[in-house]
């Protein structure tokens, strides 16, 4: 668990909350178990690009919402070195070579 996963986590249980979705409908529609959710929303295992491309996907949020409220913020409490910082960043063009 790293403050990363605790932050996309979040990010992903605020938006499943505002669909009005509980952790068990969303389990289902990932196929994953509740406690899986759990387990992501809370920091505890991280998640593959794929399983963010698709909740992006499916809570109608872009890699710009993402990087806006999650990794920019992340950035910022990270120290000053250029190998963390460029470790974090998603532009357009690297987020799609990379789906």
């Amino acid at each position: 668990m790293n403050d990363l996963d605790i932050k996309v986590g979040f990010f992903f249980k605020k938006a499943r909350k505002e669909k009005k979705l509980s952790g068990r409908e969303l389990a289902k529609i990932i196929s994953v178990s509740q406690q899986q959710i759990s387990r992501y929303e809370n920091g505890k295992n991280s998640m593959s690009l794929s399983l963010i491309n698709k909740l992006l996907i499916i809570f109608d949020k872009s890699w710009d919402d993402l990087n806006r409220e999650v990794i920019s913020t992340y950035n910022e409490k990270v120290p000053n070195t250029q190998s963390k910082k460029r470790d974090y960043e998603f532009s357009g063009a690297t987020i799609s070579q990379l789906i």
